[in-house]
């Protein structure tokens, strides 16, 4: 086989497995879109949307750039020590990457703060571990929030058996994953030197191009070592949720929905599960999906879910919007 038939099989093959991504991506979308809003009167949505009150929904607003600033500042945290970046980089990478994440389907936003903060002296592996870092705390901390919360529930309530299922998924998945990293950033030399040396009996120039990636990204581990940014870190995490909670429940509350305070960080918490699917662009369908099986819990109806959800998801988008062009034209200027 030629090269150049061989480069051809190559790209086809990845061509093939993009394109079944996005259409599983879509599919993903269409599905928890569908279930959405089915058996649901649009007619009474777009009603109880106008009556939507808006000075609710511009503390909403306000409160998602608030929640982006503590975001940012815990990002910060960890990729100070990496490379001293400004406080420049690292907001606009955030502004830019955290909408990313929402916009860009398949998760792909998440290479997007590495990429830009690449820029500013940051290796990427170790600005990717960074990323890690923190979607793997944040997963555990809803994980936790879910199952805690769920305790406080009525005998009766309606949490649909793929959530529990879900969750328990998650708690494994993340507590492992979390766990996992705080063992590599203690034990992560001899981890890398071990690593080395299994790849080194098949080939050494691939055992140093992998030692060399990971060492970056060990790197990006360092923080979670230094006593005083780990508590920082998780100070900002339970802020940064805790208001996220709290602000969603007065939204909530605002159209009439007689619910507790804590439906709020409940729903967040199930909402955070349904959007860590890889699916279509800015979250639409899995973010409605997230709202109508959380407040279900609370005996809130579909109609009331759905709509609270699009409010939420249309101040979301928006928020972020402004956030991204903020973080465009904060963007350092690369030198050549």
């Amino acid at each position: 086989m030629s090269v150049e038939s061989s480069v051809d099989e190559s790209k086809s093959r990845s061509l093939l497995g993009w394109f079944i991504k996005a259409l599983v991506a879509l599919i993903v979308t269409a599905v928890a879109l569908w279930w959405s809003i089915s058996d649901v009167p649009l007619d009474k949505v777009k009603e109880r949307l106008f009556e939507t009150k808006w000075s609710f929904v511009a503390l909403y607003v306000f409160t998602q750039f608030l929640v982006h600033t503590i975001r940012t500042v815990r990002w910060g945290l960890l990729v100070r020590p990496l490379g001293q970046p400004s406080y420049r980089a690292i907001f606009s990478a955030a502004s830019v990457g955290i909408p990313a994440a929402m916009f860009l389907p398949l998760r792909l936003g998440e290479f997007v703060r590495p990429v830009m903060i690449k820029r500013a002296g940051v290796p990427f592996a170790s600005g990717l571990a960074s990323v890690v870092v923190e979607r793997a705390v944040d997963g555990l901390t809803n994980v936790g929030l879910f199952f805690v919360l769920l305790s406080q529930l009525p005998a009766n309530a309606d949490v649909p058996a793929e959530i529990r299922v879900g969750a328990k998924i998650a708690l494994v998945l993340f507590g492992g994953g979390c766990g996992a990293l705080l063992m590599i950033s203690y034990i992560g030399d001899k981890a890398l030197d071990w690593i080395h040396r299994l790849l080194g009996r098949f080939s050494m120039s691939v055992a140093t191009k992998v030692s060399t990636l990971l060492e970056s990204f060990l790197v990006g581990l360092k923080s979670l070592a230094n006593p005083k940014y780990a508590l920082s870190f998780i100070m900002l995490t339970i802020a940064y949720w805790s208001v996220n909670g709290c602000v969603t429940a007065l939204l909530i509350q605002s159209y009439g929905i007689d619910v507790p305070l804590l439906a709020g960080p409940f729903t967040v918490s199930v909402l955070v599960f349904a959007v860590m699917v890889p699916a279509g662009p800015a979250f639409i369908g899995p973010m409605q999906a997230g709202f109508r099986a959380g407040l279900a819990a609370y005996g809130v109806s579909s109609t009331e879910a759905l709509t609270v959800g699009i409010t939420a998801h249309l101040a979301t988008v928006v928020c972020f919007c402004v956030i991204m062009a903020a973080g465009f034209l904060a963007a350092p200027k690369v030198e050549n």
